[in-house]
Formats: C-alpha cells, structure tokens, sequence
C-alpha cells in the first residue's frame, strides 16, 4: 500500500521541509539518510527545501525527494 503525503504548499518552504522529513520516516528512513544514499549532504537538501538554495540542481534534488517521499500538493 502506497500512501501520499498532500501539503497546500508544495514550494521551498519550511512546511515543505516538515512534509518531507514526515514522508521519509512514514517509509522507515529519514532526511539524513536519503541524503547519504543519493550523495547529497543533507546541509545543501535543508537549503533546497527551504529555499535558501534555488540553483537548477537544486530544483533536480527538490523533484527528486519530493518524488521519494510521496510529497504532493492537494487541500
């Protein structure tokens, strides 16, 4: 069974950042160690989910774990 996260606000943001830490530990895994496993310190995937970093690698990286912690917009 797959489960989505839904936020109102999918941008940089720091509710991003909350919806995205929770989706990972719904998974078993946290923010540091999706970090490690794709090579990112997780410094840079803070900035990116908070917007302090806008750079289009850090849009790659956003999509990305987005896409893995089942992070999407919706009421």
């Amino acid at each position: 069974m797959e489960i989505a996260l839904f936020t109102s606000n999918t941008n940089p943001s720091p509710e991003l950042l909350k919806a995205v830490r929770a989706g990972l530990v719904l998974q078993g895994t946290s923010l540091s160690r999706w970090a490690e496993a794709h090579g990112v310190k997780r410094q840079n995937l803070t900035k990116a989910l908070l917007g302090e970093w806008r750079g289009p690698k850090a849009q790659t990286l956003l999509e990305k774990v987005k896409e893995a912690a089942l992070v999407q917009g919706g009421k």
